[in-house]
């Protein structure tokens, strides 16, 4: 196990070394050159602001992430993390003023009143935070994804929503600069009330319809629950992931006769949800993805949870994962989404599948955990970008 790790890691070194420096290089000197010149008219250093939840910001990745930041920054910079008191309890106009924030959504933060500091101050931002909205709803995802070009596994909206909550999804969606027939597209696969009923292995949505084998994601991101329901030739059961508890995340479930429609499962009537054609993964394996700009993506793969909903594990208790060298195509995607969803430090997930792949999720802000030359490079990424948006004129 020491000896896969030791390779995995040196695999790791070479492919993060192979990627394009000079460009960085030459831009973090230029960047550092701009940042000196305003640090002497300014007499004062870049001020960052890090506004997350606590969990998150004291996470052993994070911390990491911030000394990377500091030793990249030529002592141009400095790091204030807004108490969690403070940012749950005091106005915006108490909050530290700041020149550049990084900000991020997690379960339970108060995305909305960030917005309202972010109006008030302007400070430049890492990650957009009015887009951040957009990673609630898979829906917005999706539409998004689609806008800008990246592969999607085939897919329908089964749309229950209130008149308020359709108004709310539109004004995300008015934030995207599209292309005009996506834009029509998209608000009318989020507006449209749909004949919505199944007949066995089959959903009909309107004038789609979606055959067994199909994943069921709810609408909303921070729920996990996402079910696999497979055609009796495959069992007609479901297999229904969850957030990873102990070594588990996933568990086959035979449904009762009262929860079939006909011989397999009836899906769920509650709420809104993306349906979407059951991909089988190459060699049972997803990739993880993590950007930091739109030259940096590192790659992971990992056990797919379908498989048997085991995790698999190293001897110091982490998630098993074995770097992977992206193809042309899916960095591109990594610039695409980082672009098109404005998340300078983002993540997404792809099935490769019988010499494709498709992207089925972006995440918000995601590092790779326990990896000392990925915390380096990304360290040097954001040092720079943050130098980049200090140097800016209005900031």
């Amino acid at each position: 196990m020491e000896q896969e790790r030791s390779e995995s890691q040196t695999f790791q070194a070479k492919m993060l070394h192979d990627l394009p420096e000079s460009l960085s290089v030459d831009r973090q000197q230029q960047n550092i050159t701009a940042a000196q010149e305003k640090q002497l008219n300014r007499d004062r250093l870049c001020t960052v602001g890090i506004c997350a939840m606590e969990k998150k910001v004291k996470s052993a990745a994070m911390q990491e992430m911030i000394h990377s930041i500091l030793v990249y920054s030529n002592n141009l910079l400095r790091i204030i993390v807004f108490p969690l008191e403070s940012i749950f309890n005091s106005s915006v106009e108490e909050w530290p003023v700041v020149d550049v924030l990084i900000s991020f959504y997690s379960v339970g933060f108060p995305l909305d009143k960030v917005l309202q500091y972010v109006e008030l101050r302007q400070p430049q931002c890492v990650n957009d935070i009015a887009f951040q909205k957009i990673l609630l709803d898979r829906r917005l995802v999706f539409c998004v994804l689609k806008n800008v070009g990246v592969s999607l596994p085939p897919h329908v909206f089964v749309n229950r929503d209130s008149a308020s909550r359709k108004q709310e999804l539109c004004a995300c969606l008015a934030q995207v600069t599209w292309k005009k027939s996506t834009l029509e597209k998209s608000v009318q696969s989020l507006q449209n009330a749909q004949n919505f009923y199944q007949a066995g292995e089959t959903i009909f949505v309107g004038s789609h319809t979606l055959h067994m084998p199909f994943v069921e994601k709810p609408a909303c991101a921070d729920r996990h629950d996402i079910y696999i329901y497979y055609p009796l030739s495959m069992g007609g059961g479901v297999r229904r992931l969850f957030r990873k508890t102990a070594d588990r995340s996933s568990e086959y479930y035979i449904p009762r006769e009262d929860e079939k429609c006909g011989d397999v499962a009836h899906v769920r009537l509650d709420g809104s949800y993306v349906y979407e054609s059951f991909l089988e993964a190459d060699i049972q394996q997803d990739v993880k993805v993590y950007c930091v700009g739109p030259h940096y993506a590192y790659g992971e793969l990992r056990k797919s949870p379908v498989v048997d909903g085991v995790v698999e594990r190293l001897s110091d208790g982490r998630e098993r994962r074995i770097a992977t060298i992206l193809s042309t195509d899916e960095s591109n995607a990594a610039t695409a989404i980082v672009s098109g969803f404005r998340q300078f430090v983002c993540g997404f997930d792809i099935i490769r599948c019988k010499n494709r792949f498709f992207v089925i999720d972006v995440n918000g802000w995601s590092f790779v955990k326990g990896n000392e030359e990925y915390y380096r490079q990304a360290g040097r990424y954001l040092a720079t970008h943050i130098l980049f948006l200090w140097s800016k004129p209005n900031c």
